[in-house]
């Protein structure tokens, strides 16, 4: 790409087309989904159950095998997560609460993740005016 030219915004052109007029490519969620009415957390983490409450979502006590699973893992990906805790991958959220998450929540999920519960989650964050960024699957984040 390079050799070609397509250094992205700066040329208008590169994975993305910046051409005016053209939708510019966003992390951001999507808010067109029903939110979550409830989920369950994986770990009791004091944050995530506030950010949760907050945003006025209830939290099972007990997995019903529907509802979306939120973790916040440090250190590792969703996919090692529910690899290590017998999680549901298909359901798993995790949020990332090593960063502020006052105003912008980031989630992460595992590459086989239904989109409906990503997309339910977002929508629950979205009410409290949170902004939501979904990190991409493949991409790891580590901190810690």
């Amino acid at each position: 790409m390079l050799e070609t030219g397509q250094l992205g915004r700066k040329t208008g052109r590169g994975f993305y087309d910046y051409a005016e007029g053209s939708e510019t490519p966003s992390a951001d969620a999507p808010l067109n989904a029903v939110p979550a009415e409830a989920v369950v957390l994986c770990d009791q983490d004091a944050q995530l159950k506030a950010l949760v409450e907050e945003c006025g979502g209830r939290i099972l006590e007990n997995d019903d095998s529907r509802a979306a699973l939120l973790a916040a893992p440090v250190g590792e990906d969703a996919t090692a997560y529910a690899a290590r805790t017998g999680c549901d991958h298909r359901r798993l959220i995790c949020v990332d609460t090593v960063m502020d998450i006052s105003q912008r929540v980031t989630l992460m999920t595992a590459p086989a993740a239904l989109p409906e519960a990503l997309a339910s989650v977002a929508a629950l964050f979205a009410q409290a005016r949170r902004v939501t960024t979904i990190a991409d699957s493949l991409v790891s984040w580590v901190s810690g």
